[in-house]
């Protein structure tokens, strides 16, 4: 059998959401106390592809499962878009970003080739602190569907990312799913406020988030914008 890994309703070449784990690295990270894993959900499309008259069956990605706490499993169907906007992409394997304007038209496609990801916690602001989460991403243009010129470019994929971002974390928070490794952050750079917190019966997952996205086209050159 033929397969092929993408994941549906994605303009252009795809990869998933969540990263393949190990084995060993989900062992490890199972008995973590502050650890989310996630698990790709894959399922198997019988009927989207045809090759010579013939279908032809292809793997695709449908969302994740969440592990925490060795015994509690969750599922975030789609909860895509979480932890890959926050950690380096790396140089490996492009993030295909799709591009839309104010109106929602769709107008490219962005491979994004390097990104960072950052949280940061600030216990002196609100009851029980925020988060800031800072994402910067460098892509290039895949595609061009219609004339626009790279600012805008830039701003509506940033746009793009900080709503798919927002929507996974309002997800996450409906579904009591650390998505982005929150508590993780708290349990490894504020140990005492993660005691405190979990004494409380605080959900770290109800503390508020702020988004900051930073997008850089590389080779708008390539194109006429």
């Amino acid at each position: 059998m033929y397969t092929f890994l993408y994941t549906r309703h994605v303009r252009g070449p795809a990869v998933p959401a969540v990263e393949m784990v190990s084995l060993q690295a989900f062992v490890r990270q199972f008995y973590e106390k502050s650890h989310t894993t996630l698990l790709p959900v894959l399922k198997l499309d019988r009927t989207s592809w045809k090759q010579g008259g013939k279908s032809k069956n292809y793997i695709y990605f449908d969302g994740a499962h969440a592990i925490v706490g060795q015994k509690k499993a969750c599922c975030a169907r789609r909860a895509a878009h979480t932890r890959r906007e926050m950690v380096p992409f790396g140089s490996k394997k492009a993030l295909f970003l799709e591009v839309r304007n104010d109106e929602g038209k769709f107008v490219a496609i962005f491979a994004a080739t390097t990104g960072k990801g950052r949280l940061t916690y600030d216990r002196r602001r609100g009851k029980d602190g925020t988060f800031k989460a800072v994402v910067s991403v460098k892509a290039y243009i895949y595609e061009l569907h219609e004339k626009a010129r790279e600012l805008e470019l830039e701003a509506w994929a940033e746009k793009g990312i900080r709503e798919k971002l927002q929507q996974s974390l309002a997800t996450g928070r409906a579904r009591r799913i650390d998505l982005i490794g929150l508590e993780d952050d708290l349990y490894r750079h504020h140990p005492a406020t993660w005691k405190k917190l979990k004494k409380a019966g605080t959900e770290v997952t109800a503390i508020p988030i702020d988004v900051d996205v930073d997008v850089k086209v590389t080779n708008s050159g390539k194109h006429k914008l």
